[in-house]
């Protein structure tokens, strides 16, 4: 069989064009004026023919004065009939990957073209078919098994981030004292959070302010006086059962407020303020 399908390399490719190819019944050269010639269809509907120049793995397809059909015929007739013609010499396709048509002419000469395919171009045995079937089948579900592999690993690092960054550390800060000005009793709550590599990432600080009498817990909530005791984005509340009043502030700039963003510093000025911390374990 000399017959080959090859691809079309056409310059003028638009994008979204199909891409082309030919069914190539044969290629050959006439000995006696060393003219080259091709046979192919592009559905096996109508033959088409042109002289033939092969640059590097291509076959490159064009029409001349020079070209005759009767030798095309004539080549045609001894495919068909298994005849060979010392005249011709075949032209192995193996090596061809694609070809570009500048030029082609249409045979007219009634021919079975699909019995022409039968006889020229190699056709792929049924064991080939089904053993690529089965290639393929089985690419597809590794395909499929190596996606839900990283998915999975994706989710599992997303759900658990500690076990790259390591786990979020705790810690809880307090101390008590007598405010000099209010002569009320305070106690400070100060909860850290540390990453699993010991930098500050979030602060949150509660603080309690206890009266001991009605009156003057009274006075400091109704003439509001409280609002000096709380700074901007800081909420507070009055828990008049217990005669406390309780602010709380998120602080937002770590770095700023604490100079500094690693976890022995910031343990080290609490402990320098008096500050009892312990670290604590969250489930």
């Amino acid at each position: 069989m000399n017959g080959k399908r090859i691809k079309v390399n056409d310059f003028k490719f638009k994008y979204g064009q199909e891409t082309i190819f030919i069914n190539v019944f044969g290629a050959f050269k006439y000995k006696k004026n060393n003219n080259k010639y091709v046979i192919y269809s592009y559905d096996n509907s109508k033959l088409y023919y042109g002289s033939l120049f092969i640059r590097d793995n291509e076959l490159v397809i064009m029409l001349s004065k020079n070209d005759g059909e009767n030798l095309i015929n004539k080549f045609l007739d001894d495919i068909l009939t298994g005849n060979s013609d010392s005249d011709f010499e075949v032209i192995s396709l193996d090596k061809i990957i694609s070809a570009q048509i500048i030029d082609e002419g249409v045979i007219n000469k009634k021919i079975d073209i699909n019995k022409l395919d039968e006889l020229t171009i190699p056709k792929k045995k049924a064991s080939e078919v089904v053993n690529e079937n089965k290639k393929k089948k089985r690419i597809s579900i590794s395909g499929i098994f190596f996606a839900l592999f990283i998915v999975v690993v994706v989710a599992f690092f997303f759900f658990n981030p500690e076990v790259i960054v390591g786990k979020d550390k705790n810690y809880v800060c307090d101390r008590e004292y007598n405010h000099n000005v209010l002569y009320v009793f305070v106690k400070e709550e100060v909860k850290l959070t540390f990453s699993g590599k010991g930098k500050i990432k979030n602060s949150v600080v509660t603080n309690n302010y206890i009266f001991n009498s009605d009156s003057r817990y009274n006075k400091f909530k109704n003439n509001g006086e409280f609002y000096k005791y709380m700074n901007e984005g800081d909420t507070y509340k009055f828990i008049d059962e217990e005669k406390t009043y309780r602010v709380m502030s998120n602080i937002k700039d770590l770095r700023e407020y604490f100079s500094s963003e690693d976890e022995d510093s910031i343990l080290e000025y609490y402990n320098e303020k008096n500050y009892k911390c312990k670290k604590i374990e969250k489930e």
